[in-house]
């Protein structure tokens, strides 16, 4: 997050099954606090073994977040 400080929600939304298990999130809009203020962005991954990549998309909307 490039050194900045602040917090925001993540709605999860994931599963289980014999296959392994997968989840989809979402950064909830306007949930950013501080220097996260209008930060937007997703992720999700497929787990079918004990190690996973979880590749995470965010952006921040600069103007938002100098207000």
């Amino acid at each position: 997050m490039a050194g900045k400080k602040g917090t925001f929600i993540i709605q999860h939304i994931g599963a289980f099954s014999a296959q392994g298990a997968c989840s989809d999130w979402t950064i909830l809009a306007d949930s950013g606090t501080a220097d996260l203020v209008g930060i937007t962005g997703n992720g999700s991954y497929a787990a079918t073994s004990e190690t996973v990549d979880m590749p995470f998309n965010y952006t921040i909307d600069e103007a938002l977040s100098e207000m």
